[in-house]
């Protein structure tokens, strides 16, 4: 248990200094400090600060005791399904664009990217279910695969997760509910996304591209 405390201490100590210094900056040393711990308290932890980011975006983006609650008390399966991804798409705007511009290097770079193979299988697989009975309630009624328009949202996300990184010039959240609506077809009455929204996001990404 003490183990636990101390990595979970060292994961929440690491986001106000990625924030304020970004990570390129950052040391073991600062991580160390901020964590009241010593450097062989860290590596037996953690091999690297990279291991370090991952396990962050990890520790962000499960779906705790909490999250579940939420899901479950969620008046239909729209807001169900879109509880898990608000819990990335809040990741991405409070980890801030540094941690953002990191994750999507290693993604590029390196096979343990925080969007592999195993992670989305394993967020698919929590939601898959949620997705077919909004289906089978006639709540989304996209005609594409479930696992598709799952990957097609998460593509979608990390895409436009770093267009707002370079532009800043829409509310983020309310751009990934349009695509959200939009890819899975969500019924008229289950949308909260208005024509007007609607319309403006989608000027803005004809004018991006």
């Amino acid at each position: 248990m003490a183990e636990i405390k101390t990595r979970q201490r060292i994961i929440e100590a690491v986001l106000p200094l990625f924030r304020e210094k970004g990570f390129d900056a950052v040391t073991i040393q600062d991580i160390c400090s901020a964590a009241d711990i010593n450097k062989h308290t860290f590596y037996y932890h953690f091999k690297s600060k990279d291991e370090l980011l991952e396990e962050y975006y990890n520790f962000q983006s499960e779906i705790t005791p909490e999250i579940f609650a939420r899901i479950m008390s969620a008046k239909n399966y729209v807001e169900q399904v879109w509880i898990v991804f608000e819990r990335l798409i809040e990741f991405a705007t409070t980890s801030g664009p540094d941690i953002v511009r990191q994750l999507s290097i290693k993604d590029i770079s390196e096979k343990f990217g925080a969007f592999k193979k195993d992670k989305i299988k394993i967020l698919y697989n929590s939601i898959a279910p949620m997705i077919q009975k909004g289906k089978d309630s006639g709540e989304f009624r996209t005609n594409m695969e479930n696992e598709l328009v799952f990957i097609l949202f998460l593509q979608t996300f990390h895409g436009t997760s770093n267009w707002n990184i370079r532009e800043k010039e829409f509310d983020f959240e309310k751009m990934m509910r349009i695509i959200y609506e939009s890819l899975f077809d969500v019924a008229p009455e289950f949308r909260i996304t208005t024509n007007v929204e609607y319309n403006e996001a989608w000027s803005i990404i004809r004018e991006a591209f």
